[in-house]
C-alpha cells in the first residue's frame, strides 16, 4: 500500500510533500489515512503555495534595473536604429523593449554578445512579470497602477513591432 502512495507522489518535490503532509495533518477531520487522490490534491496545493512564496521572496529582492530616461532626439535615434536586422531579431525573440532601451542608452547597435546578454535579461524579466501577473490574479487582481504600466509596455512593444513591419513592406518580422 505504501508503495502505491510513493508511486503516485513521486512527481512532487520533498518540500511540496512536507508542506502537503503538514497541512493535511492540521486539517484532517477523519482519523484515517488520506486517499491517494487527497494526497495528490494536497501536494498540488502545496506546489502552488511554494511558488507564491518564491515569488513573494523574489519581489523583496533589491531592484537592480535603473529607470531609463531619454530625450525626444534619443528616442528618434533609437527608433531609427531599431529599423534594422537587430529590430527584426528582437521582435522575433520577443525582446524589443530591451533592445530599444539599449539603443536609447548606447546610441548604437549591440554586438552579438551584448544582444545575447540583453535577451537573457529581458526574458528573465518577462518571466518575473508573468509570475507577478499570475500571483496577483490569484490574489485579488492587479492594481490599477500596475495594470496601467503593463498596458503602456504593451503599446510600446506594438509600436516597435510596427517599426520593423513598415520596413518590410507591412509584413511583420515575427
Amino acid at each position: 500500500m505504501i508503495a502505491s502512495y510513493a508511486k503516485v507522489l513521486e512527481e512532487f518535490s520533498d518540500e511540496a510533500l512536507e508542506l502537503a503532509a503538514e497541512t493535511t495533518i492540521r486539517t484532517m477531520t477523519i482519523k484515517s489515512m488520506p486517499m491517494p487522490a487527497e494526497c495528490i490534491k494536497a501536494c498540488r496545493e502545496a506546489q502552488k503555495t511554494l511558488a507564491l512564496r518564491r515569488h513573494r521572496d523574489a519581489s523583496k529582492r533589491k531592484k537592480t534595473r535603473a529607470q531609463v530616461t531619454w530625450t525626444d532626439d534619443d528616442a528618434k535615434r533609437a527608433d531609427e536604429l531599431f529599423r534594422s536586422h537587430w529590430g527584426e531579431r528582437a521582435v522575433k525573440d520577443g525582446v524589443e523593449l530591451a533592445l530599444w532601451d539599449f539603443l536609447v542608452q548606447r546610441k548604437q547597435w549591440p554586438n552579438s554578445n551584448e544582444y545575447l546578454d540583453l535577451k537573457a535579461k529581458s526574458l528573465a524579466r518577462q518571466k518575473d512579470l508573468e509570475d507577478f501577473i499570475q500571483y496577483h490574479r490569484i490574489n485579488g487582481g492587479i492594481k490599477p497602477g500596475a495594470q496601467a504600466w503593463i498596458n503602456t509596455m504593451n503599446r510600446k512593444s506594438a509600436k516597435l513591432r510596427s517599426l520593423v513591419a513598415v520596413d518590410n513592406g507591412g509584413e511583420d518580422a515575427a
